[in-house]
């Protein structure tokens, strides 16, 4: 475990970094902030979770405000994902309760892997028209 003064300046700088780079990336800050939280401080895997996703509501909030702002939010599309992903997360929550401290760090990295791997080989990107564009939206 960590000297207390060198866990909060690590929490911190790892907060910092979580903001900037979820609010870059769209990805929450999750992917700094429970790392940080499980092996560098030692706070177990179920609480670095919790607390990484407790973190990063003002974040997420404040982000998309601000992506809003600029017209690069398509709502519409948003609205449309959002009821699955509340019952995923729903279920995802319930099952951190009940998985193994080993397999959740497994599934957590093959997560990570899959989100970078699909990056890195880069797909030819190209306007969705999926869901049409809202007027908030350019």
């Amino acid at each position: 475990m960590l000297p207390l003064p060198l866990a909060i300046a690590l929490s911190f700088l790892g907060a910092l970094a979580a903001g900037s780079l979820g609010a870059i990336a769209g990805i929450g800050g999750g992917l700094i902030i429970v790392p940080l939280l499980n092996q560098l401080i030692g706070i177990d895997i179920k609480h670095a979770i919790g607390t990484s996703l407790a973190s990063t509501i003002a974040t997420s909030c404040i982000g998309s405000s601000v992506y809003l702002r600029k017209g690069i939010t398509n709502l519409r599309l948003a609205f449309f994902l959002e009821p699955t992903a509340i019952i995923g997360s729903i279920v995802g929550a319930t099952l951190v309760g009940v998985l193994e401290p080993r397999l959740l760090k497994l599934l957590f990295a093959i997560t990570l892997i899959y989100a970078a791997l699909t990056m890195i080989k880069g797909k030819k990107v190209r306007e969705a028209n999926l869901i049409p564009k809202d007027e908030y939206g350019k």
